[in-house]
């Protein structure tokens, strides 16, 4: 059974897991030029009514993108503002999605990863939001890589079984699913998206796969997978609970399967962030050595995992996404009230639009075959 809302406003302490982190915030100097690239670049296919294109503004997700990469060349910045904000575009059409249509959109957006080059008819908007072209996402992300690179076909892996993720979601909400704890854990480290952004870090990188297999770089890995999600799920908590959706978040499953309050949900949470964080910092010691050239290369794909998570709870408290105008404060006193008569946060897209846009892209395929 999902956890009941409350009925009495709660007061509880936002989890600091991080407060030891020692990647700190740090904004590429490319920062302003890039951002403003990549909010031109949405915004001109128009997806959004202007009630809707402001709060998708407020997102800033050029801004996480900045923050999650301060250490690479201006054109990965570039393809990461253009992930970031593709991401969170994808979410939204997911969220009001129903099965059909979330499997609908899988064979569009995974249609033009595919084939990133084919020529796509201008109504439809998903495909070349994705595939793009000039200063956009999948054919820029390309550049930074060889053409026989392992990546490509790693990145398109991990992304489709993303995208199948969002329709399993989607299956979910329909039936009023409600995961275990470990059959969430495994699901979101999916759905998040994390262990595509992983992926994507390897862009521009020649680390060998053998490398990459090693147990120790699995391990940090899939640890900043789960701090990834774990970030998300803490911060989104307070706009998600509401009893008319499906559960898809740690702390209500964990409220629901312990039968536990949120402040002590919440710290259930706490406990298993600080078992990740000690899990990543810990095997920087267990790394072997593969020559210097990889071991740069290593440390640097490493490094940009510790600023993205950093990068992931900074940004939470700046958009406008989650806290609204009080992420500061929070930030600050990491206080939080939680009203039952609070607002949830609207989807940006209504289902109509979402079909209208499927039909256009499904219409203009059967029209080229």
């Amino acid at each position: 059974m999902p956890p009941q809302t409350p009925k009495h406003i709660i007061t509880f302490k936002l989890p600091n897991f991080l407060d030891e982190w020692p990647y700190e915030c740090r904004l590429h100097p490319a920062f302003g030029v890039v951002d403003a690239e990549s909010k031109q670049w949405v915004n001109e296919y128009q997806f959004f009514g202007e009630k809707s294109q402001k709060v998708y503004d407020a997102g800033r997700f050029g801004l996480l993108g900045s923050l999650a990469c301060p250490l690479r060349s201006e054109e990965f910045l570039r393809v990461a503002c253009m992930f970031s904000h593709m991401l969170f575009l994808l979410d939204e059409y997911n969220e009001v999605a129903d099965p059909g249509m979330a499997g609908q959109l899988y064979h569009i957006v995974m249609e033009a990863m595919h084939h990133p080059y084919k020529e796509l008819d201008k109504r439809n908007k998903l495909g070349n939001f994705v595939q793009g072209c000039e200063n956009r996402f999948w054919q820029q992300a390309l550049v930074l890589t060889t053409l026989d690179a392992a990546i490509k076909s790693d990145f398109v892996d991990v992304f489709d079984e993303y995208m199948k993720s969002m329709a399993e979601e989607a299956h979910d909400r329909e039936a009023g699913r409600v995961r275990s704890v470990e059959d969430y854990i495994r699901f979101r480290r999916v759905t998040n998206g994390a262990s595509a952004t992983a992926a994507l870090l390897r862009f521009g990188l020649t680390i060998p796969e053998e490398v990459l297999s090693h147990p120790v770089i699995e391990s940090m890995t899939l640890a900043f997978v789960d701090l990834v999600w774990i970030i998300n799920d803490m911060h989104s908590f307070a706009g998600e609970f509401i009893p008319t959706k499906t559960v898809h978040n740690i702390v209500a499953i964990v409220m629901a399967e312990h039968d536990m309050d949120v402040p002590s949900a919440m710290a259930w949470n706490n406990n298993f962030a600080k078992f990740r964080v000690s899990e990543f910092l810990s095997n920087f010691k267990r790394l072997p050595s593969w020559g210097q050239a990889i071991d740069d290369e290593v440390q640097l794909y490493l490094d940009s995992m510790g600023y993205l998570i950093r990068a992931v709870d900074a940004w939470s408290f700046e958009t406008g996404r989650y806290w609204g105008k009080r992420g500061k404060e929070i930030q600050r006193t990491r206080v939080v009230t939680l009203d039952p008569d609070m607002e949830p946060r609207k989807a940006l897209l209504t289902k109509q639009e979402v079909e209208r846009y499927i039909a256009e892209a499904s219409s203009s395929a059967k029209v080229r075959l």
